[in-house]
C-alpha cells in the first residue's frame, strides 16, 4: 500500500479529540513523503498506552504520523548523522503489541543498553534504532541513532519534525 503525505497545514484534534488547530504550518516540508507497507490501523487509545508505558508525552507530530501511517516505511528514507552519511530508515516500529518487533518488544530487548530517557521509534537496515531522547526540563525530545554494536548514540535531529524534514 502506498500513501503520500503532501505538504499542507496539518490539522490535529487536540491530543485526545477536543479541539482542532493548525500545527506549525511554516515548518511543512517542500517535498512529499511516501509511506509504504502500513500495519494495522490504530487509534489514540493505542498511542495513550505507549505514553503511559513510558511515562511521557510523545511529540504531537509523531502522533499524527503514527495514526496515519502505523508501522510504515517512509520514502525517501535516508538520513545523516555527524559521524556517517546515508543511514536508512527501515521501518517505524508498530505501537501495538500484536505486531511483531513493536516498540514494547524492542524496548525490552535493548533497555539495559539504551541510555536513560531514550525511546525507540524506528529501525534501520543494520539493527540500530532511531530513538526519541527525552531530557529533563526539555519538552520536545531530540532524535538520536542508537548503535547496537557499540551502545553509542549519534545525534540526528532536534525534533521529530526536523528528522522527517532531513530525510532524502
Amino acid at each position: 500500500m502506498r500513501k503520500s503525505m503532501r505538504c499542507q497545514p496539518i490539522r490535529e484534534a487536540d491530543r485526545y479529540g477536543e479541539e482542532e488547530r493548525i500545527i506549525d504550518e511554516s515548518a511543512a516540508r517542500n517535498a512529499t513523503l511516501e509511506w509504504r507497507f502500513d500495519k494495522v490501523p490504530i487509534n489514540r487509545v493505542d498511542v495513550q498506552r505507549v505514553e503511559v508505558f513510558f511515562k511521557l508525552r510523545l511529540p504531537a507530530y509523531y502522533v499524527d504520523i503514527v495514526l496515519a501511517h502505523h508501522g510504515a516505511r517512509p520514502r525517501p528514507h535516508r538520513f545523516d548523522t555527524e559521524a556517517k552519511l546515508g543511514h536508512t530508515v527501515k521501518t517505524f516500529l508498530p505501537v501495538i503489541r500484536r505486531c511483531p518487533s513493536n516498540v514494547y518488544d524492542v524496548y525490552e530487548w535493548i533497555r539495559d543498553r539504551l541510555p536513560a530517557g531514550c525511546v525507540p521509534f524506528a529501525s534501520d537496515e543494520c539493527g540500530n534504532y532511531i530513538c526519541f531522547e527525552y531530557k529533563a526540563g526539555v519538552q520536545e525530545p531530540t532524535v538520536i541513532l542508537w548503535l547496537h554494536e557499540s551502545g553509542m548514540c549519534e545525534p540526528v535531529a532536534d525534533s521529530y519534525r526536523d528528522f522527517l524534514n532531513r530525510l532524502y
